[in-house]
C-alpha cells in the first residue's frame, strides 16, 4: 500500500513538473478558450503538452485520493481525445465566463460530472 501512494505521489510530482514546464513557457496557465482556439502550431503543441499534463496529474492524484473526484469505471485511463472532449463539452455547456477558467480547472469539473462518485 505504503509503495502504491509512493509511486503516486512520484507520477503526479513528473506530471506536475511537465504542467510547470510548459506553463513556464507560456507563463500563464492555458485558459479554455486558448484550448479552443489556438493561433498557431507552437500553441497547439504547447496546449496538447498541458492537456496531456493536467489529465495525467489528475488521473494520478484522483487514484491515489481517498476521497475519490471523479469515478472513471475500471482501470483509470483517459486519452488525450476524451480529456479534450470532456473539458471543451463542459466549457461550451457552461458559459462564456468558462471560457477564462484555466484549462485544468475545466477539465476536473468535466470529469466530475462526466464520471461522479456514487457517494
Amino acid at each position: 500500500m505504503m509503495r502504491a501512494k509512493c509511486f503516486a505521489a512520484t507520477v503526479l510530482g513528473m506530471a506536475l513538473f511537465g504542467i510547470v514546464l510548459v506553463s513556464a513557457t507560456r507563463a500563464q496557465s492555458i485558459t479554455a478558450e486558448q484550448f479552443r482556439n489556438p493561433k498557431s502550431e507552437k500553441d497547439i503543441t504547447a496546449n496538447k503538452a498541458y492537456l496531456i499534463g493536467a489529465k495525467d496529474a489528475l488521473l494520478a492524484y484522483n487514484n491515489a485520493a481517498e476521497d475519490k473526484l471523479f469515478c472513471l469505471p475500471g482501470v483509470p485511463q483517459l486519452s488525450f481525445d476524451q480529456a479534450s472532449d470532456i473539458a471543451i463539452r463542459w466549457a461550451r455547456k457552461k458559459s462564456i465566463n468558462a471560457n477564462d477558467l484555466p484549462l485544468a480547472l475545466v477539465l476536473l469539473y468535466g470529469l466530475r460530472e462526466t464520471y461522479p462518485c456514487a457517494h
